[in-house]
């Protein structure tokens, strides 16, 4: 699965190009939708980009009929557009709102909906979500879809829509918090395709690292397992923080990380992943390396996670 940039973006001049594009329409008009995620430096699929049409994405008041050049790709929505920040000077749209176009493009594009083998997580969510989606039938999985696959178009959307949100609330300077994500969904209540966006977002977490990390997390859930904890403070006796895990199924003290090549460079990563595995040894966590060719064959991350809750329980016993 595509998690990496198709291209290198030039901020810079992409907003030079949007400020002289914003000139041409009336005030109060904003750049959204995939652009607006460039110009914030976020990785955006291929596909993503491909649904959402080529072009600068730019959100004007709906009232607006005036001719569009082609390198323009059009938003009129229901609600005004409001500047949420700036990027060198170029007005964005909230990025839930930029998310939700994506969604509705990705809903067009693949027809996706509550068969892609997922059902709303309640962990995170506010329960009038839990309530509505019960309703619609989309708190249950409507349609088995055999678990480690992500092969299907609309399953692959799914990923990708939730490794976005999770890049918005990264750990390191995240742009939005989920508070701020369930609140703009919310003002959007009723709205097309708003339930199967909740679906999507109520698998996304704060505090993700990476995309490998979140199709990782992804891969677990469509396997089984609970949803593990994202970056989880392993602490020793005395309440000291010793590793955060990218990935912890806590209960049973097993850790899940996802390994980049960086983990392979130089000496001083085998140190580092050395004393890693000595202090989670020390502390009776079990540890599961997970490498990007691993993703081919799912059944092998879940016997190795089998094996790890496996020697957890003995240990516990």
């Amino acid at each position: 699965m595509d998690v990496q940039p198709q291209r290198q973006i030039d901020r810079a001049v992409l907003a030079r190009q949007c400020l002289k594009v914003l000139e041409r329409f009336p005030s109060g008009s904003v750049v959204c939708g995939p652009t607006a995620f460039d110009l914030l430096g976020l990785e955006l699929s291929a596909t993503l980009r491909e649904d959402a049409g080529n072009g600068i994405h730019i959100a004007v008041p709906r009232d607006m009929h005036r001719q569009t050049p082609q390198s323009v790709v059009l938003h009129r929505p229901n609600r005004p557009a409001v500047v949420w920040g700036r990027v060198a000077s170029v007005p964005l749209a909230h990025p839930t709102v930029c998310w939700l176009q994506l969604v509705h493009s990705s809903l067009v594009s693949t027809g996706m909906g509550d068969d892609i083998g997922f059902r709303l997580d309640p962990t995170l969510v506010p329960s009038t979500w839990v309530q509505q989606a019960n309703r619609k039938g989309l708190g249950r999985m409507s349609v088995q879809v055999p678990t480690g696959v992500f092969t299907s178009q609309a399953r692959i959307r799914f990923v990708e829509l939730v490794q976005l949100l999770d890049q918005l609330m990264r750990r390191q300077n995240p742009f939005i918090t989920c508070q701020d994500l369930f609140a703009e969904l919310d003002r959007r209540s009723g709205s097309s395709g708003i339930a199967l966006a909740r679906l999507i977002a109520s698998h996304a977490r704060p505090g993700t690292d990476s995309p490998p990390e979140t199709l990782l997390r992804l891969v677990l859930v469509d396997g089984g397992y609970r949803v593990p904890k994202v970056n989880y403070p392993i602490t020793d006796s005395s309440g000291r923080i010793i590793r955060y895990a990218d990935l912890a199924l806590v209960e049973e003290m097993v850790d899940i990380e996802y390994q980049g090549k960086h983990h392979f460079d130089g000496a001083a990563s085998v140190h580092r992943d050395r004393e890693r595995r000595q202090d989670l040894d020390r502390l009776r966590w079990q540890l599961v390396e997970v490498v990007w060719s691993d993703f081919a064959n799912p059944s092998a991350i879940y016997r190795r996670v089998d094996d790890a809750l496996i020697r957890a329980r003995k240990l516990a016993a």
